[in-house]
């Protein structure tokens, strides 16, 4: 093979890894353009191509009935602590731009929800107070990811993967304080984790009081 040859053989190899890395790249920004920066990824996000939603600071969080309540209530707690503003909570879901509703006929499994964003609010529905949360966690995230107090029109159709969904923390042989447990189960809250398996006795420690 002359010298010639090979180096337009190796021409060829260059530009060709070159259009494979610029496509790869392209796809990956068509993927993230596509779907929401949330943890975990919902069962179901379909962008509606509509207006995005815009969250003021007079908008207000509200629900259908003393559970749905409870979630909205839960959601401005969320929105608060994860950099967004402090809203209030509605008497009612009709007065609300973030709308929480119970709902059996919302969804045909436990701990699931639906969510839908358009240009004038956030609907939440779920069939239970599981539900409704996990709701919540969606919004809050939402509204606090890539473009703050922003959330694309789309429909979330969401429900666990996996019925058990836990984490376990070791504290016999690594002590950590009650403020660090009760922040360490916000977290899995915020993450749909939903069993907590607390290693508390082995041959390093026994961290169970026993009162006599």
């Amino acid at each position: 093979m002359t010298k010639s040859l090979r180096m337009r053989h190796r021409a060829t190899w260059l530009s060709s890894c070159l259009l494979l890395g610029v496509t790869a790249l392209q796809a990956h920004a068509a993927d993230a353009a596509s779907s929401p920066s949330l943890i975990p990824l919902p069962a179901s996000y379909q962008a509606t191509g509509g207006k995005d939603f815009v969250l003021a600071g007079s908008a207000r969080a509200g629900g259908n009935d003393d559970a749905a309540r409870r979630a909205a209530a839960r959601f401005v707690q969320l929105l608060a602590q994860n950099g967004g503003p402090t809203l209030a909570v509605a008497e009612s879901a009709g007065k609300a731009q973030i709308r929480f509703r119970l709902d059996p006929s919302a969804t045909n499994t436990a701990e699931g929800y639906r969510l839908k964003v358009s240009n004038t609010g956030i609907d939440v529905s779920a069939g239970d107070d599981v539900g409704l949360f996990y709701g919540a966690v969606t919004a809050a995230q939402l509204l606090t990811g890539d473009v703050p107090g922003h959330a694309a029109a789309a429909t979330i159709e969401d429900t666990p993967r996996f019925r058990w969904r836990g984490l376990m923390l070791d504290s016999a042989r690594h002590f950590q304080s009650m403020d660090e447990i009760k922040k360490l189960l916000d977290a899995m809250a915020q993450h749909k984790l939903n069993t907590f398996h607390w290693h508390l006795t082995d041959d390093q420690g026994w961290r169970m009081e026993i009162k006599r």
